[in-house]
């Protein structure tokens, strides 16, 4: 069986953690690239509150969430499509086999022996490649972003200007008909602004001036500054850095041996990688003859860059570990990542990503609970109680409930984005996000009855699957876990949402 680290419960609430996008200048990309990492790669080990939060929920009541975590990656403006999805878990599985050697389950079947596996340590790995390759849906909004990082570098000759390019970038995808994905979670998208400054190259003094003015345009609660690369000399250091991102770039790069030669903490990079190749995933991925690959043609800040090992890739642009060291005797070897880091900027990144979630994102969220739960208090009221009462006008009874096998398949149909069902399932899936278990079961509960009034199958049998789940997470279980519901979602799935 496989070692599973973490218990059903930590699983879960790791699956399913608030999405920030990023956003960065090239300048900025280019400092964060002297550690061989990009900029949502750079801050990954470091996703994870150290500390409790708390945030207040619509009734003013304090909620508190434990060991929250959040999913930072660059923007990519195309969906993975389910052939690169195949290709990626194929390749996980296959560089998480067992050792050779190891004791294995001998069945006989007629004249053939077969050795069987004794332990599957590929699931953890598929499971996880699994959860983050699935694209965004239009009928669940749990893994649509809810916050995008605006990264600049203090050393652009007007740093103020470039904030604005990026944020008319960010608006630009989001509220365009040009761009259908990513999937945004509200129209008000939280924009958070990072001044990146290179400490062995920029003047801390100007960075201290740009920062006071960002902190005079977009608030205290809006902006970072944030020092990295204060190690100057990576080689003549003795200092032993430690790698935490080599768990989180790309598995079959870290497993497959064949990418290491005399130095098994250092990674392979083509020998004109500067001017020839793009970081992905930790690897480098050669570009087209103009410079960029062809998904990249469309944005001058090279937003769908893919940099997420969790499958924001497309058919063309994803590329194997098998293919980059084809050609081995033109590769060498790059040191460790971080290697302009020391751990004082290791300490710099964590404190960046607590004062961003901690004043920024759950702020955020904390009022668009709140806008969520005051506006379906007036209009889903209105709406409903209006067609109830039509609904009795011209029918004069009761109409009977159907069940799941008389009900029609609706699986196309769309809600408009202002459709009150919908502001309720995105109410539910925010307490989801920050561990309010209990609200967002009573959300879930209530999305799923509408849904089924409207027979739209797809949207309640997402709703019945998240209610099975937050009555299976809610502490202490107040209330027996709805076998039934997640039933009902698996067969709606099965039979219906074809």
């Amino acid at each position: 069986m496989a070692q599973c680290l973490q218990s059903v419960q930590e699983f879960i609430q790791d699956s399913f953690v608030p999405m920030v996008a990023v956003l960065c200048s090239e300048d900025a990309e280019r400092q964060t690239r002297k550690n061989h990492l990009g900029f949502s790669e750079l801050v990954r080990p470091f996703c994870r509150l150290t500390s409790e939060v708390h945030m207040r929920d619509p009734n003013n009541q304090i909620h508190f969430i434990k060991n929250l975590k959040i999913n930072v990656n660059n923007i990519v403006t195309q969906s993975p499509q389910p052939g690169a999805i195949r290709k990626l878990l194929s390749d996980v599985v296959s560089a998480s086999q067992p050792a050779e050697g190891l004791t294995t389950n001998v069945i006989t079947a007629g004249d053939y022996d077969l050795n069987i596996s004794a332990t599957t340590p590929w699931f953890e790995a598929y499971r996880e490649s699994f959860f983050q390759s699935m694209p965004a849906s239009d009928h669940e909004f749990l893994n649509h972003y809810l916050a995008c990082m605006l990264v600049v570098s203090s050393t652009e000759a007007e740093p103020m200007e470039q904030f604005l390019k990026l944020s008319n970038e960010q608006h630009r995808i989001q509220h365009s008909n040009e761009y259908s994905y990513p999937k945004w979670f509200i129209p008000n998208t939280l924009k958070y602004y990072v001044l990146l400054h290179d400490i062995s190259e920029g003047e801390e003094q100007r960075a201290d001036l740009v920062y006071e003015e960002m902190k005079q345009r977009y608030g205290t609660q809006g902006c970072y500054l944030l020092k990295i690369n204060s190690r100057t000399s990576a080689r003549g250091s003795d200092e032993q850095i430690p790698d935490p991102w080599s768990q989180y770039l790309h598995k079959s790069t870290l497993q497959n041996q064949d990418f290491y030669e005399d130095d098994p903490s250092a990674v392979i990079c083509n020998k004109n990688s500067e001017n020839n190749f793009i970081t992905m995933d930790g690897l480098d991925h050669p570009l087209k003859e103009d410079g960029l690959p062809n998904s990249f043609k469309d944005s001058p800040h090279q937003l769908e860059r893919p940099s997420d090992p969790g499958g924001h890739f497309d058919s063309t642009d994803y590329v194997t570990s098998t293919e980059l060291v084809q050609d081995g005797k033109k590769q060498h070897m790059l040191p460790a990542h971080g290697v302009c880091l020391t751990l004082n900027d290791h300490d710099r990144i964590r404190q960046f990503i607590q004062e961003f979630t901690f004043r920024g994102l759950l702020p955020h969220i904390e009022k668009t609970i709140r806008q969520l739960n005051d506006q379906l208090g007036s209009r889903k009221g209105l709406s409903r109680s209006l067609f109830s009462a039509t609904k009795k006008w011209f029918s004069g009874s009761k109409v009977p409930e159907k069940s799941i096998n008389e009900l029609k398949n609706t699986a196309g149909l769309l809600y408009p984005p202002e459709a009150p069902e919908l502001q309720i399932r995105k109410m539910a899936d925010l307490c989801f996000l920050v561990q309010h278990f209990d609200l967002a079961y009573s959300c879930y509960h209530t999305a799923k009855k509408d849904f089924l009034n409207d027979q739209a199958m797809l949207y309640a049998a997402g709703a019945l699957e998240m209610a099975a789940v937050s009555a299976f997470l809610q502490p202490g279980l107040p209330r027996p876990y709805p076998a039934h519901y997640m039933d009902t979602a698996i067969q709606t799935y099965r039979d219906i949402c074809k």
